[in-house]
């Protein structure tokens, strides 16, 4: 038998006690489904695409004499590729995979003498880093997107539609 703080026995039995542990056992279960939720939700997250730097790119940065840019999108269509990071100060050089196993790669460079007006693109538009120069031809899909002391090159060697490239660069941003 069990004594409450008061002297009272308590009992399971009791109407009273039987309503405080359902609101006992009602609260917990709430807090366990919270907690769980909130880990699945990140967890997912970090799955499709984080929206943080990667880490390997944030370590390049540190390398780079100039600003590189990251995709920050959400979309499970573009996963990063840690182990393609290649850094020197004047280059940087790494890739991302969509549709399982195509590879999109990016090679950020320095503006120096670039001259945009050599660019000959089927379509241009201005993003959150700078322009975009999009050419389209039968075989390949490549793009430059010159910001305002970095540019980078990106290149679709298997075919990839403007729409997902597009997709693509307009989320690009600068790590900070």
């Amino acid at each position: 038998m069990q004594y409450l703080p008061d002297g009272n026995l308590f009992c399971y039995h009791n109407p009273m006690h039987k309503r405080v542990w359902w609101i006992t056992g009602g609260i917990s279960g709430v807090l366990l489904l919270i907690g769980l939720a909130t880990t699945l939700l990140i967890a997912q997250h970090h799955k499709n695409g984080s929206t943080l730097t990667p880490q390997a790119l944030a370590t390049a940065q540190a390398s780079a004499s100039f600003p590189l840019f990251y995709a920050k999108t959400s979309s499970s269509s573009f996963q990063f590729v840690p182990a393609s990071v290649s850094a020197t100060s004047q280059a940087v050089l790494y890739s991302y995979q969509y549709d399982h196993d195509k590879t999109l790669a990016v090679s950020m460079q320095p503006i120096g003498n670039l001259n945009v007006d050599q660019f000959n693109p089927t379509s241009d538009f201005a993003t959150t880093v700078g322009h975009a120069y999009i050419v389209d031809i039968d075989s390949r899909t490549t793009a430059a997107v010159v910001g305002s002391k970095s540019w980078a090159l990106i290149n679709a060697p298997d075919k990839i539609s403007v729409s997902e490239l597009t997709q693509f660069i307009n989320s690009l941003r600068t790590i900070n």
